[in-house]
C-alpha cells in the first residue's frame, strides 16, 4: 500500500483498507472515501474527515461482500432449477459468450473512431 494512502485514511481507515482486499484500494475504496468527503463537505485532516472516510470505506465492504454473496448463492441455484446442462457446457457458454461481447465492443469502438477520423480530415479539408 503507498505511504501516502495513509495520510488520506489515517488509523481507523486503514485497518479496513487492507483487511478487505488490497486490489481493490484504487478502484473502489478511494473514490467512496473522496465521495462521502466531498458530500459531507468535510475538511481535511479534522475527526469529521477521517470518520466519514472510515465509514464509507466499511459501507464500501459490506456491499462488496453482501453482492459477492449473493451472487454466489444465486447463480449456482438458478443453474440448478432452470438450466440442467453439464458444467463445462455453461463454463464454455460463460467464454465464448464474454469473448463476442468483448470483440463487439471493440468493433463498434473502430467505428467511432474511424467516424470521427473521417470528420477530421473533412473539417481539415473544408
Amino acid at each position: 500500500m503507498p505511504v501516502s494512502l495513509l495520510n488520506v485514511f489515517r488509523i481507523s481507515g486503514t485497518l479496513p483498507l487492507l483487511m478487505a482486499s488490497p486490489r481493490n484500494i484504487g478502484n473502489m475504496r478511494v473514490p467512496c472515501a473522496a465521495l462521502a468527503l466531498d458530500v459531507t463537505k468535510s475538511k481535511s485532516g479534522t475527526i469529521q474527515a477521517e470518520i466519514v472516510s472510515t465509514m464509507a470505506i466499511c459501507g464500501s465492504i459490506i456491499t462488496n461482500l453482501v453482492a459477492t454473496t449473493s451472487f454466489g448463492l444465486l447463480i449456482p441455484t438458478v443453474l440448478k432449477l432452470f438450466v440442467p446442462v453439464p458444467a463445462w457446457m455453461v463454463i464454455v457458454c460463460a467464454v465464448f459468450g464474454t469473448l463476442g461481447i468483448a470483440r463487439l465492443i471493440y468493433n463498434s469502438d473502430q467505428k467511432k473512431e474511424s467516424t470521427v477520423k473521417e470528420m477530421e480530415e473533412n473539417a481539415a479539408e473544408a
